[in-house]
C-alpha cells in the first residue's frame, strides 16, 4: 500500500526555511505545499518549484507547518495562525515549546550552520535535526519528517536543546570570531591566511568522541611564560585591546583547567 505524502507549509524566509524547503522539494515522502514570509520577494530566488502564499488566514490543508523565523516571532507567528489543531513546530535552538500558540506543537531544530548560497550541502549526512513533541503521535509525525531529510535525528527535550545551543555556539560561533582575529593578525603582516589551513584542518580532523582539551597544545598547556608575554605585547602594540583581553582570557583558562586535571590525577 503507497505510503501518503507528508504535507508541510514553510513560514519564513531565510537560511534554515529555504534549506529545509529545499530538502524537502527533493524527497518523495515529503509533499511541500507552500511558503509564506511577510517578504515574498525572499522567495523570488529559491531554485525548487513553490507555491508561495500571500495571506495566513488562507492557508492549504497540511500535517505540520513549521514556523523557521526568528525566536522573537514565533509566538506572533504561530498567534496569528487560524488552525489551531495542526502540529506546528518551530526551529529555534533555545525557545521552549511552550511558546507556539497551538493545540499540537513541537520542535525541529537543524544543529548546522547553514547559508542559503549554499543549498546543495550533504544535508542527509551533515545536519542532525532535533525532534520534540508534546505527546507521542506528533513526536512520531516529526520523527519520519526528520528521517526523510537527515540520517542523524534526535529526541531532545528543551533543556537539552538550550545546553546543545549553547555548546554549538562555543564550537561554531565564537570558533569562527577566533578564526576572525587570526585573520586579521596575518592580515597586519601582509601574511596568506591559507598558511594556517592545513593547521586548521588538522585540529578539526583529530576531534572525535573524547574531551578536545586532552589534545591540547601550545604556550598556554606548557606555561611558556616568555612566549605569552611576547603574544601579549604584540597584541597591545598592534590590535584593539580585546585581542589581549580574550587571549589572556584563554590562556588563564587552559592554565586554570590543566591545574584542576592535573591535582585529580
Amino acid at each position: 500500500m503507497k505510503q501518503d505524502k507528508h504535507k508541510v507549509f514553510i513560514i519564513g524566509g531565510g537560511n534554515v526555511a529555504k534549506h529545509l524547503a529545499w530538502q524537502f522539494t527533493q524527497t518523495s515522502s515529503v509533499e511541500l505545499t507552500g511558503v509564506w514570509n511577510r517578504h515574498s520577494e525572499k522567495w523570488k530566488d529559491f531554485p525548487g518549484n513553490i507555491k508561495i502564499y500571500k495571506d495566513l488566514n488562507y492557508l492549504p490543508q497540511v500535517d505540520i507547518i513549521i514556523i523557521a523565523v526568528k525566536d522573537d516571532s514565533i509566538e506572533d507567528i504561530s498567534r496569528r495562525l487560524p488552525e489551531k489543531n495542526v502540529l506546528t513546530v518551530h526551529t529555534s535552538g533555545v525557545m521552549p515549546v511552550q511558546i507556539i500558540q497551538s493545540e499540537r506543537k513541537g520542535v525541529f531544530y537543524p544543529l548546522q550552520s547553514l547559508s542559503a548560497d549554499h543549498l546543495d550541502i550533504p544535508f542527509r549526512e551533515t545536519v542532525p535535526l532535533l525532534i520534540h513533541a508534546e505527546n507521542k503521535n506528533d513526536l512520531i509525525l516529526l520523527k519520519k519528517l526528520a528521517s526523510s531529510i537527515s540520517n542523524r535525528v534526535f529526541h531532545v527535550d528543551d533543556q537539552q536543546r538550550s545546553f546543545l545551543h549553547l555548546a554549538a555556539v562555543y564550537a561554531n560561533n565564537f570558533t569562527r570570531y577566533l578564526l576572525s582575529v587570526s585573520y586579521q593578525i596575518l592580515k597586519h603582516k601582509g601574511l596568506d591566511f591559507n598558511i594556517l589551513t592545513p593547521l586548521i584542518k588538522q585540529t578539526f580532523q583529530n576531534i572525535d568522541n573524547q574531551d578536545p582539551f586532552e589534545k591540547m597544545t601550545g604556550p598556554a598547556i606548557r606555561n611558556d611564560h616568555k612566549t605569552i608575554e611576547k603574544h601579549l605585547r604584540i597584541l597591545r602594540e598592534n590590535f584593539p585591546e580585546n585581542y589581549t583581553e580574550i587571549y589572556q582570557i584563554l590562556t588563564q583558562s587552559i592554565k586554570d583547567e590543566k591545574k584542576k586535571r592535573d591535582s585529580e590525577n
